[in-house]
């Protein structure tokens, strides 16, 4: 898709905004509007960027700054999930790279502390995830919520790199009773930081069998 086409998209997408305050600048009249999603689109638009974390790849859309870090802090922290179209248009960048041709490929969503979902109500990465694999070629990828942070963890907001590996350690579990499926996973978070909630993740998958081909979010700072 040319320069021109991929901005005509995200246009599209700030068209159907509800009458709010932009997210991205805090301009009136839309959610997202077409000033910043011109900047969203030519964020985007030189394609995945890659890194390794556990020995598997880590997949994103861009890194963790300007329009794209706006986007996404709002969705998840902001209470903006009107934004949910936009970041899941986001996440099937590096969702096409990463399940390529492949149909039905299954992704696992990161965790969050339990007393944050509790808080939110509802889990923000997952439904963007369901919806960016409705946006996927061929058969719907199946998307499991199952992972689970026990025990008594900070949040990780402002904690260093050693710190958060240290506050999950052990702690993140996957749901009792969930069947591995028998193929390679994928992990799906909105951002991969220090990489510690991945690392904890791709452990606690691996203890319950589950071959783990690599990591996608939308956003990273590795």
């Amino acid at each position: 898709m040319g320069d021109g086409a991929g901005v005509r998209g995200w246009r599209a997408l700030a068209d159907l905004a509800l009458p709010l305050t932009c997210a991205g600048c805090g301009g009136p009249g839309s959610r997202w509007c077409p000033g910043c999603a011109d900047l969203l689109a030519r964020e985007l638009l030189p394609g995945v960027v890659t890194g390794r974390l556990e020995g598997v790849p880590v997949l994103a859309a861009g890194d963790h700054t300007g329009a794209l870090r706006r986007l996404v802090t709002a969705y998840k922290d902001g209470e903006r999930r009107d934004l949910r179209p936009l970041v899941a248009r986001v996440l099937v960048r590096p969702l096409t790279v990463a399940v390529g041709p492949r149909e039905g490929v299954p992704l696992v969503v990161a965790p969050s502390r339990g007393a944050t979902r509790r808080q939110r109500g509802d889990s923000p990465v997952a439904d963007a995830v369901r919806a960016a694999t409705r946006l996927l070629p061929g058969t719907r990828s199946s998307v499991a919520d199952v992972l689970r942070v026990s025990g008594a963890v900070r949040d990780q907001t402002g904690l260093g790199r050693a710190a958060r590996a240290a506050n999950l350690a052990g702690r993140v579990r996957v749901r009792p009773g969930w069947e591995p499926p028998a193929g390679p996973v994928w992990l799906v978070d909105d951002v991969v930081t220090t990489g510690a909630t991945a690392t904890a993740s791709v452990e606690a998958l691996r203890a319950v069998g589950c071959t783990v081909a690599g990591v996608v979010s939308a956003t990273r700072v590795l």
